[in-house]
């Protein structure tokens, strides 16, 4: 468009000054990207983190089981005792994994493979959009750099999962940072 514009103004078709065109077509470019919500991202990248984010904030608490091995390890799921009737683990139904509470009183989730391909990343490359989230330090990596991770999980056993930090759950300007 810019350079359109310079040639119409160079043989007199426009009555603009030489780089007017130049100065337009930057200023409606850099409007059109602040108004992005990917911003000078992959717009791709931006719209599988919001839907990863959105199926945590709508899934958290139905579609992962607490983790709960130390509660049941020291009988706080007991039935003798009604104070802690409310907090007995409920059925988890169409489990997406588990979600662990850190020392911090952070969330954490613990995703199964198919899950995560399948309804977290619909739509996308799950294989690139995992390597965005390890880079951006929503995703924990294994010892050699792959996306999920062996873990022993209560009630499972050892499987290989995708392990979300807390800060998956972060405002969008947090996502940027690290």
């Amino acid at each position: 468009m810019a350079a359109a514009g310079e040639l119409a103004a160079a043989y007199g078709i426009v009555p603009w000054e030489a780089g007017e065109a130049i100065s337009g077509a930057a200023a409606c470019f850099k409007a059109w990207l602040e108004q992005r919500a990917a911003g000078a991202g992959a717009a791709e990248i931006a719209a599988a983190i919001a839907q990863i984010k959105k199926f945590f904030e709508a899934h958290g608490e139905s579609r992962f089981t607490e983790w709960s091995d130390e509660a049941s390890a020291s009988g706080a799921f007991s039935n003798d005792d009604d104070s802690h009737h409310a907090h007995k683990p409920h059925p988890t139904i169409n489990r997406a994994g588990l979600r662990r509470t850190s020392e911090y009183d952070r969330t954490e989730f613990f995703v199964f493979p198919e899950t995560f391909k399948t309804e977290l990343c619909a739509g996308f490359d799950a294989k690139a959009i995992a390597e965005e989230l390890i880079r951006r330090q929503l995703l924990f990596p294994d010892k050699d750099g792959k996306a999920s991770r062996p873990v022993r999980l209560p009630g499972v056993g050892l499987k290989r999962v995708y392990h979300f930090s807390s800060r998956i759950l972060a405002d969008a300007e947090d996502d940027n940072e690290g």
